[in-house]
């Protein structure tokens, strides 16, 4: 039980930790969002400098974007004591979509509706807006095909992985979790759908998977587009109701034990040695990973200090800030230490 609670204690150490990183960037503008696409490695300090004195303005002239703030982060502690970045606007020096092909188009449809479906024609769509997403092009793809002699017409979601013009470091962070969803939809939620579908439970509720290219600078997913079920993307800004968070929740939890059941059939194997992606992170894509790291998220996290700043009750929170700010790579270091008792195959960031 003792090493239950401590577990749940540095979990939500990182919960936090997370939070008041990724806060300052939910409460900005979707216009301010950086341009991850054509952003250059010397331009990480100008863009933590910018995040710092948006954040100030933010703070000097809008009332209800500190108490924003601060509704997040007390439900945060409250639980604790008690219990980039990408702009899928039209990018001039990089534009991924070009990679999609007609090859890439039939893989998706055959797929989806067999090898009876013919295409007819195909065009990129692109709906998001900048700021939407962060660390992939999420685009979409629409098509007219004829199945049994009927014309018929549907649209796939693609998700892109951008060619920055950054640090080779960046680069392989950027394809490294890229990867990791690839692997995710192709062999690891299929075996997961299993157990669960074994045990007479319904399959986990994502996107349905169609193809995936990891073509070198040319990576694609083809997933389903869930528009058309009245799915929506949310403003960041708003929380969440209780009862879709709990949705949330509830989903997750049965992701974690559907990789315990997998575990359990393959007792011999670790699940980290089964899969080819799935044990790099955060501090082990690169050797300079934790250098990296700790340049690009200090500013976000100094921009919650400032959000802190003078108000009273307040001051242990913005003292913790001030002491990890620089070292934030060391705090995610140690959540990644694995327990035997609590191995799960968990969920990535949801802006990927």
């Amino acid at each position: 039980m003792e090493e239950l609670r401590q577990e749940y204690k540095e979990k939500m150490e990182y919960g936090i930790l997370f939070a008041a990183m990724s806060v300052p960037f939910l409460l900005g503008e979707n216009k301010d969002a950086p341009d991850m696409i054509n952003m250059k490695e010397e331009n990480i300090a100008e863009l933590s400098e910018a995040l710092q004195e948006k954040t100030q303005n933010l703070v000097e002239n809008n009332p209800l974007c500190r108490s924003r703030f601060l509704a997040i982060f007390d439900e945060l502690i409250e639980q604790a004591a008690t219990k980039s970045l990408n702009c899928p606007e039209e990018a001039e020096l990089v534009r991924p979509q070009k990679n999609i092909t007609e090859i890439h188009v039939k893989a998706a449809l055959m797929a989806d509706k067999g090898s009876e479906a013919k295409l007819i024609s195909w065009s990129i769509e692109d709906f998001t807006n900048k700021g939407d997403n962060y660390a992939t092009i999420v685009t979409s793809v629409s098509v007219l095909f004829s199945l049994l002699g009927k014309e018929q017409s549907l649209s796939y979601v693609v998700k892109l992985c951008p060619q920055w013009s950054f640090s080779e470091d960046f680069t392989k962070f950027g394809l490294a979790i890229f990867k990791k969803e690839s692997e995710f939809f192709e062999e690891i939620l299929p075996v997961l759908n299993y157990e669960l579908t074994a045990l007479g439970f319904s399959p986990l509720r994502v996107a349905k998977f169609f193809y995936s290219s990891l073509e070198k600078e040319k990576e694609m997913i083809f997933l389903e587009d869930l528009r058309p079920r009245g799915f929506q993307m949310f403003d960041r800004k708003k929380g969440l109701s209780v009862a879709h968070a709990t949705l949330v929740l509830q989903e997750l939890a049965r992701l974690h034990a559907a990789s315990l059941l997998l575990k359990a059939r393959s007792s011999t194997e670790d699940l980290a040695d089964r899969f080819t992606h799935i044990k790099i992170d955060w501090m082990n894509f690169s050797d300079c990973a934790k250098s990296m790291l700790n340049q690009m998220f200090s500013g976000p996290l100094k921009s919650s200090e400032q959000l802190l700043h003078n108000i009273k009750g307040y001051e242990v929170a913005e003292q913790w800030i001030a002491k990890h700010k620089d070292n934030w790579a060391d705090l995610i270091e140690i959540q990644l230490a694995r327990n035997p008792k609590f191995d799960v195959i968990c969920h990535g960031d949801c802006w990927n």
